[in-house]
């Protein structure tokens, strides 16, 4: 016959207390990961070899090397300029929005004026 282990509260508080401390502990290692990852620059691989100047047998990597730099770096133009887009059309459309609730609130207030005056009129 087997006897049934009770736990007391506080051993329950106590294994509950350590399985907290592991989640935060899992918590603040997981943000630390994000942060390394944001800041660590990626890495670019051969982006200037030493193919360029070794001798003719080396010329079609060294070619081969150029253009996948020259792709690299369009891709990292495009990428600037279609954020510099995307800036710009922030920008006019939350001047263009500003302008017509600005015209809208003229507006609203001449028809209350209006309304105002009819019922001074009327009563």
């Amino acid at each position: 016959m087997e006897l049934a282990v009770v736990e007391t509260e506080e051993q329950r508080q106590q294994r509950h207390d350590a399985y907290l401390k592991r989640v935060e502990e899992a918590e603040r290692l997981e943000e630390k990961l994000n942060a390394i990852t944001d800041n660590v620059p990626t890495k670019v691989c051969n982006e200037a070899g030493s193919t360029a100047g070794a001798g003719s047998g080396s010329f079609h990597q060294y070619r081969e090397q150029k253009r996948r730099d020259q792709i690299r770096q369009a891709a990292m133009e495009r990428e600037l300029e279609e954020e510099q887009a995307q800036a710009a059309f922030a920008r006019k459309r939350d001047a263009l929005q500003a302008a017509e609730e600005s015209k809208t609130a003229k507006r609203r207030a001449k028809r209350q004026k209006m309304k105002d005056k009819r019922k001074a009129k009327k009563g």
